[in-house]
């Protein structure tokens, strides 16, 4: 039999409290919803990154018919043959596990972390996914990787979806917000905050300091293939994505970067593991600090 998990978009706000949205708008966000399920639902199951959301495999995603007297679309995700099983041949699954169980968190978890990450919300990796998947891991080798770098690389394949669902509240203006929801055999939940104008402004505008600054904070991940990971930063009170400029990959700048990683995976956060980069910010339109590039790494504060 296969497991079923249920979700919704409902828009709401402006003219669709009058039962009136743009067909085209609404349409158009309908397909970036579809693809943001395809292409997480894919990864959990399958432990790939796909870029076309048709490429799902082992699972179905069956549209519901819109709900009567609003602008809330739900579906059904069927993964097919989906068993808790299935986890032992590397193949995570949602909606197979309790809710209320660490494995069952785990795979909301991550639908959740990635409209979180892209909308500015910024979720606490450790707290929500990190934990669970290395003990997860520890117990058994063959669990799908959902290594922060990992969910980063599928956040940006979501984004263009994301930013679809935006159309009803940004291009004919007919909504005012868009709302996510869980149905975890209880009811709806909701899943993150509302879609908005401000989460599209925060998607969709990046205004990049034309001149660099430094800052001091301590990294949390690191990728040593991309170059890419985080770095917390006391002043942000959040871990900040980043990346190594072109001109900052020397074998001494990696060093600094992995030495301060080390530091905080042992939980050493007395300041030795801080250090000092040069960087150039990009921030959203509101202002909030969204990434920065690093071009130059001082060694760990003494």
């Amino acid at each position: 039999m296969s497991a079923v998990v249920q979700f919704s978009i409902s828009y709401s706000g402006k003219q669709s409290d009058d039962h009136i949205i743009d067909f085209y708008d609404v349409s158009d966000a309908l397909v970036g919803f579809q693809r943001y399920l395809a292409l997480t639902t894919h990864f959990l199951l399958n432990g790939e990154i796909i870029t076309q959301a048709p490429k799902l495999k082992k699972a179905r995603i069956y549209a519901l018919p819109a709900e009567e007297g609003s602008w809330k679309f739900t579906v059904n995700i069927a993964m097919l043959g989906a068993t808790l099983a299935a986890v032992n041949h590397g193949i995570f699954v949602i909606g197979t596990a309790d809710k209320d169980t660490p494995i069952g968190n785990l795979g909301r978890s991550v639908y959740e972390y990635v409209v979180s990450e892209l909308t500015g919300v910024n979720p606490d990796y450790e707290k929500t996914i990190g934990k669970v998947y290395r003990e997860e891991k520890a117990k058994n080798p063959n669990f799908p990787d959902l290594s922060q770098h990992r969910l980063d690389s599928l956040t940006e394949k979501c984004q263009g979806a994301l930013l679809r669902m935006h159309r009803p509240i940004v291009a004919s203006k007919t909504a005012k917000k868009a709302t996510l929801r869980i149905n975890e055999g209880t009811g709806d939940v909701n899943m993150t905050g509302n879609l908005d104008k401000d989460s599209y402004d925060y998607m969709a505008h990046d205004i990049k300091d034309k001149n660099e600054v430094a800052v001091v904070g301590r990294v949390t991940s690191y990728n040593v293939n991309t170059y890419k990971g985080r770095i917390y930063l006391p002043a942000e009170k959040r871990p900040i994505p980043f990346v190594l400029s072109e001109y900052s990959r020397d074998k001494a700048t990696v060093d600094a970067i992995i030495d301060s990683l080390s530091a905080t995976a042992r939980d050493k956060i007395d300041g030795t593991s801080d250090i000092k980069c040069f960087v150039c910010r990009t921030k959203s339109r509101s202002k909030r600090l969204k990434s920065l590039l690093i071009t130059n790494v001082l060694a760990p504060q003494q």
